[in-house]
C-alpha cells in the first residue's frame, strides 16, 4: 500500500517532454499530451498507475490498449488515439498458457484470457464489465486471444522467456507464515499467561479403578477434572476443585501445576520472534522505514536512510510504468496516424515528484550557485525554478535575454552593479562578466 501510494502521486501530476529543436517533435508531443489527458469515461494515468502497480503482488500486470477514432468536431478530428488502457486482472488469465508463442517459442504473440475465469470473474463483481475490443476468440471456443501487437505487459523481474516473471511476496512468504504462526500461538498464550500446559497429578490407585470401570465413581471424577483442565485452558474457567488427602508420607495426593511458571520450561519473547519477520517483509519491499519506532528503536538518521531506499524501490516501480509508454503506446499512437520519429525526437512521458521537495535546502542551491554567477538565466532554468516552487507562471522560450534579466532584477542589464544576496565575486552585471 504504501508503494502504491508513492507510485500514484507521481501520475497526478505529468508532462510529455520533446525535442524542442524539431516542430515535428512538438506538434506530436501535443498529440500524445491531449490524448494522455482525454481517455475515455475520465481515465486517467494515476488510474492506470494504481492497476499496473499491481505487479507488486503478481510479478506482472496486463493491459490491453483500445483504440478509437476521434469523431468529427473536437480536437485532431479523425485521428486515430487510445480510448483507454483497459486492464486485464492476472486471476482473468488462463492458468494452462496466459501467455502465446510463435512456432519457435521465440516471439511472445498475445495474452489467453480464460472464458470461465471472465465467467466468474463478472458474478464476483456485478457491474464490472471488461470490454475485450479487438480480441480474437480462440479456435478451442474455451479461451480469448488478445492479440501481442494490442497487448502491454508490465513486469518486475520478467523476461523475453518468463514475462510473468516472479512477485515478490515470494521472497517474504516463509516470514509471513511464521509471523501468522507465532501470532496465533501467542494469542492461545495469553488465554494461560503464557505459562504453558495444566499438569495434573490424581492417585494410581484412582487412575486404575477409572480405567477398568469406566462407570465408577473414581472414573466420574477423573473426567470432570479432565473437563475442568480443559476449561481452564480455553479462559472459560477460573478456579479448580480438588480432594485435599494426604499420603502416609504427607504429600498430597491431589495437586494441579502450570508446567513452566516453575522454571520447568523455556519462556520465549514472541513480541521479538514477530517483529523479527515483520521486519523481514517489510525489508523485501524497502518499507523498512514504516517499522522505525514502533520496536522502540530508531532515529531520525536511520529513517531517512530507509525512505532513501524505499525511493529507489518506488523509482523503479516507475520507470517500468513509464517505460512501457515511451517505448509501446506513444511510438504506435504516433505510428497508427502516420508519424514517425527518430529517438531524439520522439516525444517521452516524465512523471511528477513522488514526495515534496526541500524548499529550505533548494532556495540555498539556488542562492549559492547563483552568487558565484553557475546559474543562467535563461528561460528554461527559470522556468524549472518557478515550478519547483509551485508557481503557474511559465516563461517563454523565446524570450529575449535581454528582457528576461529586466524582468526577472526588475533593471536592465547595463544598469546592474550587483548580483541579489551576498557572498561570491560575481557582480552580475551580465552572464560572463567578471
Amino acid at each position: 500500500d504504501t508503494k502504491y501510494v508513492f507510485v500514484t502521486r507521481a501520475f497526478n501530476d505529468f508532462k510529455v517532454t520533446f525535442n524542442k529543436e524539431s516542430k515535428e517533435s512538438e506538434a506530436a508531443a501535443q498529440l500524445i499530451e491531449y490524448n494522455l489527458r482525454n481517455l475515455a469515461n475520465g481515465q486517467s494515468l494515476r488510474d492506470i498507475a494504481q492497476s499496473a502497480a499491481t505487479f507488486n503482488e503478481y510479478g506482472f500486470s496486463v493491459f490491453e490498449k483500445v483504440y478509437r477514432k476521434q469523431p468529427e468536431g473536437m480536437d485532431y478530428s479523425g485521428k486515430i488515439l487510445l480510448d483507454k488502457l483497459a486492464f486485464r486482472p492476472q486471476s482473468t488469465l488462463s492458468r494452462e498458457t496466459p501467455f502465446m508463442y510463435d512456432e519457435k517459442s521465440r516471439q511472445l504473440t498475445g495474452v489467453k484470457q480464460s472464458s470461465c475465469a471472465l465467467v466468474n470473474y463478472k458474478q464476483n463483481f456485478t457491474g464490472l464489465g471488461l470490454t475485450l475490443s479487438g480480441a480474437l476468440p480462440n479456435t478451442s471456443g474455451n479461451d480469448v486471444v488478445i492479440l501481442a501487437n494490442k497487448v502491454v505487459v508490465m513486469t518486475m523481474s520478467g523476461t523475453e522467456a518468463n514475462p510473468a516473471g516472479v512477485s515478490p511476496l515470494i521472497g517474504c512468504y516463509r516470514a509471513f507464515r511464521e509471523k501468522i504462526l507465532i501470532e496465533n500461538l501467542e494469542v492461545v498464550g495469553c488465554s494461560k499467561d503464557l505459562g504453558g500446559i495444566i499438569e495434573l497429578k490424581i492417585p494410581s490407585s484412582v487412575l486404575n479403578n477409572a480405567n477398568r470401570d469406566p462407570n465408577s465413581l473414581d472414573a466420574q471424577m477423573v473426567n470432570n477434572l479432565m473437563m475442568d483442565a480443559a476449561n481452564a485452558h480455553s479462559g472459560e474457567q477460573s478456579f479448580f476443585i480438588l480432594p485435599s488427602d494426604y499420603s502416609n508420607k504427607g504429600n498430597p495426593q491431589y495437586s494441579m501445576t502450570l508446567k513452566g511458571i516453575d522454571g520447568g520450561g523455556k519462556q520465549y519473547k514472541t513480541s521479538d520472534l514477530i517483529v523479527a519477520r515483520k521486519k523481514a517483509i517489510l525489508d523485501r519491499f524497502g518499507a523498512g522505514f514504516i517499522n522505525v519506532g514502533n520496536d522502540g528503536e530508531g532515529a531520525n538518521n536511520l529513517s531517512e536512510s530507509k525512505q532513501t531506499t524505499h525511493g529507489y524501490f518506488v523509482e523503479r516501480d516507475i520507470q517500468i510504468i513509464t517505460e512501457a509508454f515511451n517505448k509501446n503506446i506513444i511510438p504506435q499512437i504516433l505510428a497508427l496516424n502516420g508519424i514517425r520519429l527518430s529517438d531524439k525526437d520522439m516525444p517521452k512521458l516524465k512523471t511528477g515528484a513522488t514526495k515534496e521537495i526541500d524548499m529550505e535546502t533548494f532556495s540555498k542551491f539556488v542562492h549559492r550557485i547563483g552568487t558565484v554567477g553557475y546559474l543562467p538565466k535563461t528561460p528554461a532554468v527559470i522556468n524549472k525554478i518557478l515550478e519547483v516552487g509551485g508557481f503557474n507562471e511559465v516563461i517563454a522560450d523565446d524570450m529575449d535575454l535581454e528582457e528576461l534579466w529586466q524582468l526577472c532584477m526588475g533593471t536592465p542589464a547595463e544598469d546592474t552593479d550587483s548580483d541579489t544576496g551576498a557572498g561570491g565575486d560575481y557582480d552580475g552585471t551580465k552572464p560572463g562578466a567578471k
